[in-house]
């Protein structure tokens, strides 16, 4: 296992803040077999520098000076480069656990599948909080082959969940608070955008999926010592599952982990990449190649360890950045998404996911002051797409009281 060479795919935009941390975690990983490629994607910032000062500290670290403003480019240009037999994307401003590779790549082997995934911890970077992405429960008893399991004392969880609020709570305090705002629903409708909403706090989820975990090294990563040592103790529980045949888009299609789009917290074998490219025309690249990936995976090999550590920055609603006509690109990467599982088993659930993001994608859209006519493009694309389930009632919500939704979706999200 030793011998195999594992490439790390690190592409680079301004993240002169966090390249360090990051890189750190690559260069001390228990797996030493490794090339660092760092893919720097035109920074404006010292992240250039940053990059090449690092070849000078260890022979494993190559960097490519990407001309092309794409973050899709940078990871075809990483892949078109990497001499390793394995291959695995990591975000400048994320970091990883030491045994990251390690646990992967011996999961991967000893399973003999195609891609090995871990659990992803959210790191809140203004907040220096960890929390867990915790497995949907679709699966965790009716699917896949699980190889080792060991049961929680759950004295863990209840420390676990100090660091966040009680959803549950906030959802019925939601209900409540609606009553007020209850008379603002049909008279805005077609417009959706003359609402002061500067003291919401939007969620922290679009481009990091809102379908939408475990584990630090050292606090030199600047995690709570107190976090670290509970994720410690639950890494040592990990939950190995094997997915195969109609296991995998099952599993794709189940739940509401982030970690099933995105592409790191993974390690792939690198021929999974020999027809696939991530298209350099769209934003969202992940989300347009994700179920392309899984159809040309033949076995995937899952553990509930949270080894990837990516970041989140909340911020209020009024600092929403701009909602564009580029931003439909998740839209469109849904529908694309749906129309390949059309005829086949997963549909219902193709179809459902495509209604709930086009809900998430209104409301970000209307945070970030869209034009009128794109708004009313996503409630047309709703409500034509509703017509074939009519069943969720929070989606039965949205499409008669957009506004109401829009409100409710602020409120219960802005503690999370």
């Amino acid at each position: 296992m030793q011998d195999d060479l594992i490439s790390v795919i690190v592409p680079v935009d301004n993240a002169e803040e966090y390249l360090d941390r990051c890189v750190e975690s690559l260069v001390n990983q228990t797996y030493e077999n490794i090339e660092i490629i760092l893919v720097d994607d035109a920074s404006t910032d010292d992240s250039s520098i940053m990059c090449d000062s690092w070849t000078q500290k260890d022979i494993r670290i190559k960097v490519i000076h990407n001309k092309t403003k794409s973050t899709a480019s940078c990871k075809n240009a990483g892949l078109d480069y990497a001499n390793g037999e394995y291959v695995t994307f990591v975000n400048a401003n994320h970091f990883v656990d030491k045994e990251y590779i390690f646990t992967l790549l011996k999961n991967l082997e000893e399973t003999h599948s195609d891609i090995s995934i871990c659990s992803l911890c959210r790191y809140l970077e203004n907040e220096n909080k960890v929390e867990e992405e915790k497995e949907p429960e679709e699966y965790n008893e009716n699917s896949g082959i699980v190889l080792n399991t060991v049961e929680d004392d759950g004295e863990d969880e209840e420390e676990l969940e100090k660091i966040d609020e009680d959803e549950t709570e906030q959802e019925s305090d939601a209900i409540e608070e609606n009553e007020e705002i209850n008379n603002e629903t049909d008279d805005n409708d077609e417009t959706g955008d003359d609402t002061d909403a500067s003291d919401m706090e939007v969620y922290d989820t679009f481009e990091e999926e809102e379908f939408a975990s475990e584990d630090d090294d050292e606090s030199k990563f600047d995690v709570s010592t107190q976090n670290v040592k509970i994720l410690e103790k639950k890494k040592n529980r990990s939950r190995i599952v094997i997915f195969e045949g109609d296991d995998i888009f099952d599993y794709f299609f189940s739940g509401v982990e982030k970690i099933k789009t995105v592409p790191y917290g993974k390690l792939y074998r690198k021929n999974i990449f020999k027809k696939l490219r991530f298209d350099e025309d769209r934003i969202y690249e992940d989300e347009f190649i994700a179920d392309k990936i899984y159809s040309t995976c033949k076995k995937f090999v899952r553990t509930s360890s949270g080894l990837y550590y990516y970041s989140v920055n909340k911020k209020p609603l009024k600092n929403a950045q701009k909602f564009t006509l580029k931003d439909l690109d998740f839209y469109y990467a849904l529908e694309n998404r749906y129309n390949n599982f059309k005829d086949t088993k997963w549909q219902p659930q193709a179809l459902n996911q495509l209604l709930v993001q086009i809900a998430n994608i209104y409301c970000l859209a209307r945070a970030g002051k869209a034009e009128s006519n794109t708004l009313k493009f996503l409630k047309h694309k709703f409500k034509l797409y509703y017509n074939l389930q009519k069943k969720h009632k929070t989606l039965k919500c949205f499409k008669n009281f957009p506004n109401l939704y829009y409100y409710l979706k602020c409120y219960t999200t802005r503690n999370k």
